[in-house]
């Protein structure tokens, strides 16, 4: 493995406290769980430019085809420790897909705290070691750092042999569609490409491109990348051309840490409001169940509503036709606090 270093001077002085630092906080742990959605991968997921500042906007990518979900767990727990081992050094990303299920595994350094390596997949019932590994990340890696190992491994019936590079190429904001998160403005995109070919006696070639871009400012999303877009072109044994390529964005819930709101008289609203019949209230996501008691105006219990836990906001309309015009005090309750509107019936 050898590290290429190819800032000048000047760009350093001028650049360096705007460039986003990929280091070793970036590694999953146990028990993190990323999930995406696969978007648009037609010709809407291009990665984009490469270089300082630069605004990729995709913004264009959108829809929903299914989703991609990647679990973190010991090897040990995936029944693969006579092939990858078993310390607290190797991670296990377990990639759910729609069609399956696929398994990654990393030597990550001690405590998850050093540079991470490649030492093989299990797909189906096809296993690929790569014995000690090749660099996917030197850490720190900083803006045009690059790193470059050799992929020397074998799947049992044949084996594989090629090179791995990982180049921070670019940083600046990235632009998603508002439901994955909006804007970024201070984001990292690191490129890696492998070349490589599977030799069974004929030869399969192989040439893949990710880029995958990092957020350095939200903390509960660091180990995750917002966007991800892979490209895989391989000629096989028939002499096929074939290409694979898929996109992916974060969903807007952040897996481990669930954000739980707290009512408050900003994010719990009622509508229409003088109101004649039926009376809709937007209501926040809370990890907890929620009543609301619609009382006149001597404390007079008139309506009351008892709705389940979700994460999710939601719109509970209530019918109130049976009440005489007049005002009402509408109380929502949880043990995430409470708030009072004042609603009046015309």
């Amino acid at each position: 493995m050898k590290k290429i270093i190819t800032l000048s001077l000047i760009f350093i002085c001028f650049n360096a406290i705007s460039q986003p630092v990929i280091t070793s906080s970036y590694n999953p742990v146990y028990n993190d769980r990323y999930v995406y959605k696969i978007v648009d991968d037609t010709a809407t997921a291009q990665p984009g430019q490469a270089g300082a500042g630069v605004i990729w906007n995709l913004t264009t990518m959108h829809g929903l085809l299914s989703t991609r979900e990647y679990d973190w767990k010991p090897t040990s727990s995936t029944n693969d420790v006579g092939i990858f081992g078993a310390n607290s050094n190797i991670a296990c990303e377990i990639v759910q897909t729609g069609t399956g299920t696929s398994y990654e595994f990393y030597n990550v350094g001690a405590n998850f705290t050093g540079d991470m390596k490649k030492v093989g997949s299990h797909v189906g019932i096809v296993y690929t070691n790569f014995g000690a590994g090749y660099l996917q990340y030197d850490y720190p890696l900083s803006y045009l750092q690059s790193c470059t190992d050799s992929m020397n491994g074998s799947t049992g019936v044949a084996y594989v042999n090629g090179r791995s590079t990982t180049t921070y190429d670019g940083y600046g904001t990235l632009q998603l569609e508002a439901q994955s998160g909006g804007n970024f403005p201070n984001v990292g995109r690191v490129k890696i490409v492998e070349d490589y070919f599977v030799n069974y006696g004929p030869i399969e070639t192989h040439h893949t491109e990710t880029y995958i871009w990092f957020d350095n400012t939200t903390a509960n999303l660091k180990k995750q990348p917002i966007a991800i877009i892979y490209t895989h072109e391989y000629t096989d044994l028939n002499g096929t051309f074939i290409r694979e390529k898929f996109a992916l964005m974060r969903q807007i819930l952040f897996q481990n840490v669930v954000p739980s709101s707290i009512l408050t008289a900003t994010n719990v609203s009622v509508s229409p409001n003088p109101f004649e019949n039926k009376i809709t209230f937007s209501l926040p996501g809370i990890n907890s169940a929620i009543d609301i008691s619609v009382c006149d105006i001597t404390g007079r219990a008139v309506k009351n509503v008892h709705l389940e836990k979700s994460v999710a906001g939601r719109n509970e309309e209530l019918d109130l036709s049976s009440l005489h015009n007049g005002v009402y005090l509408a109380k929502i309750s949880s043990d995430k606090g409470t708030v009072v509107k004042r609603i009046v019936k015309d």
